[in-house]
């Protein structure tokens, strides 16, 4: 038994007495409250929705021929449960709202660039291996982060010849600068659907400003992991040549489109009830 459940254990059966209306003092009646209140809060620091399910839970029949008896209670009495009943859905609410942590699902996101060849066509790669963490408050925008890393070496052209040809020195010289990192660190929000992410990308040695406009797709609990899930798409245009990639001028357009399909999961599993597995 926990630290908390042991401190309120020698109030129970007092508190059982209580709400079953077998003893119905002010004094006993004053106890269960507070008894009440501090279950709340205890659920509360394991996960917010107990609190909220501590208090909304349906009462069983010896509780709710107390509750409903309101005549037999003191009406300070019916004014503190109320009182400590918004409380605990509020914390909790207060609570429930903070920023939670995602990580990258590999499976369902990728990163994608693209640049005129000459028009002629247009020449498509990606990067197949990358990883990162994001922060996502829909609330408060501040709170929002992203840190993604970036394997150079993980660059896919369709042909095997020319990824060589992109890792060699005239271009990523991935020997010398094997990650690429970009780091989000202001969201601004557009409107219900839409926001723009500012941050700063680094690349073969150089470090710009880059803003990434984003389409906010949909979070909540993913219907068949169950896990909380977050799912954005992006896009930006950057010059290549601000990053040192100046080769082959006029042959391929400086202007490379980003566009970026993102899911994440929650990063740290619910606490789990003590006791349980």
């Amino acid at each position: 038994m926990s630290g908390p459940l042991i401190a309120l254990a020698p109030a129970c059966g007092k508190t059982a007495d209580c709400i079953s209306g077998r003893k119905g003092t002010q004094s006993t009646q004053r106890k269960a409250i507070s008894i009440g209140a501090s279950l709340s809060i205890w659920a509360m620091s394991l996960h917010p929705k107990w609190a909220v399910l501590l208090c909304l839970r349906p009462l069983r029949p010896p509780r709710f021929a107390y509750f409903a008896s309101n005549a037999l209670q003191p009406r300070s009495n019916r004014r503190t449960a109320a009182l400590v009943a918004a409380l605990a859905l509020s914390v909790a609410g207060a609570a429930a709202a903070a920023p939670v942590d995602y990580r990258f699902d590999p499976v369902h996101s990728h990163l994608q660039f693209a640049a005129d060849h000459m028009g002629f066509s247009t020449s498509i790669g990606r990067f197949t291996r990358w990883q990162g963490e994001f922060s996502y408050d829909p609330d408060d925008a501040s709170a929002n982060r992203v840190d993604v890393r970036i394997d150079i070496g993980s660059l896919d052209l369709g042909d095997g010849n020319w990824n060589q040809t992109m890792l060699g020195r005239k271009w990523f010289d991935a020997e010398r600068f094997p990650q690429a990192r970009f780091v989000g660190n202001r969201f601004e929000r557009v409107d219900a659907t839409h926001a723009r992410l500012h941050g700063d990308l680094s690349l073969k040695g150089r470090t710009q400003p880059v803003t990434l406009q984003v389409r906010i797709n949909r979070f909540g609990t993913h219907p068949y992991t169950l896990k909380a899930t977050a799912g954005f798409s992006a896009t930006t245009t950057l010059s290549r040549s601000a990053f040192g990639l100046d080769a082959l001028e006029g042959t391929l357009a400086d202007a490379v489109e980003i566009r970026i399909e993102v899911e994440g999961q929650r990063a740290k599993p619910l606490q789990r009830r003590p006791g349980k597995r």
